[in-house]
Parts: structure tokens; C-alpha cells; sequence
């Protein structure tokens, strides 16, 4: 079966939607990741029983955070919701993609990098550039997220 091109294609072939919007939420990372200078990826996604998503990632690729690289990366954090309600609302109608579990491990991500670099990057702060960083590439998003659902794998280089 070939891989759909488009996420309206993915879903007239019987793809979840809740699938698409946590491959487009691990993807997101990985595009902040490594417009922030990181060697991002690669991202995963597993399948549960029911077909639902029961574990997903994008590797940051930092290795080391410096000053000049810890912004860039909190910003990476907050991609994947940023990211995430930019594809739900343009590709799936606004339906079929809070942020999830998902969020929650990359709010303490980073409360805990911020709380130990104090930049001033708050959440919001990082959402919002996340959100001006993902706009433009959501046709991007939706590529790599289609194929991150359909084959459960992206490499480091669909991020570069």
C-alpha cells in the first residue's frame, strides 16, 4: 500500500485522525529542533491494540544545551502543541487533536530546563514563537506527519 500524500488522502484511506495529530505534534518538534540548530529526529510512533497511538517521540539532538542554544530548544518543546492545533486546524477540521499526554512531558521538559537556565522563556512565550515558526511550514508538517503515521518511522534526515 502506497503512503498518502495529503492528510485528507490519509484519512479517506481510514487513518485516524488522533494518529495524524500526534505525528504532526512529533514532527513539529523535530522541524523546531532543527531549526534551532539540532540534529533532530529520529521521530517514532507506535500503534496500541485499538489502533490508537500508545507511544510516540522525536529525538532533540541535544546533546548540550549552551546559551546560546537553550532558547531555541524550550521553543522545541513547546512545538509539538503549537504545531499539533496548527495541523488539527487546518487539515482536520479543528477535530480529533488536543495536545495529550504528549504536552504534559514536554511542559515539565520545560519547566525543568527553564528552571535550571532562566532564560524568561515562559510556556506561552515558547508557543508563541513556536507557532510563528510553524506556520509557514505546515505543508511540511502535513507530509512528514502523514508519512510518520503510515510507516511509524521517520530519520534524522526527513527533518533536515
Amino acid at each position: 500500500m502506497s503512503v498518502p500524500r495529503t492528510a485528507a488522502e490519509a484519512v479517506a484511506a481510514g487513518m485516524r485522525r488522533d494518529v495524524l495529530a500526534v505525528a504532526a505534534h512529533e514532527v513539529s518538534h523535530g522541524l523546531a529542533w532543527r531549526a534551532a540548530g539540532f540534529s533532530a529526529g529520529p521521530a517514532r510512533l507506535s500503534r496500541g491494540l485499538f489502533g490508537g497511538v500508545s507511544d510516540a517521540r522525536c529525538g532533540n539532538g541535544a546533546e548540550r544545551l549552551t546559551e546560546a542554544n537553550v532558547t531555541g530548544y524550550l521553543v522545541g518543546c513547546a512545538a509539538g502543541a503549537a504545531g499539533q492545533r496548527l495541523f488539527v486546524a487546518r487539515y482536520l477540521g479543528g477535530r480529533d487533536g488536543g495536545a495529550g499526554a504528549g504536552a504534559s512531558s514536554d511542559r515539565a521538559d520545560h519547566r525543568w530546563v527553564e528552571t535550571s537556565w532562566r532564560t524568561g522563556t515562559s510556556w506561552s512565550a515558547a508557543e508563541r514563537r513556536a507557532t510563528a515558526l510553524l506556520r509557514p511550514r505546515l505543508a511540511r508538517i502535513e507530509r512528514l506527519a502523514v508519512q510518520l503515521a503510515h510507516t511509524g518511522h521517520l530519520p534524522r534526515s526527513a527533518f533536515h
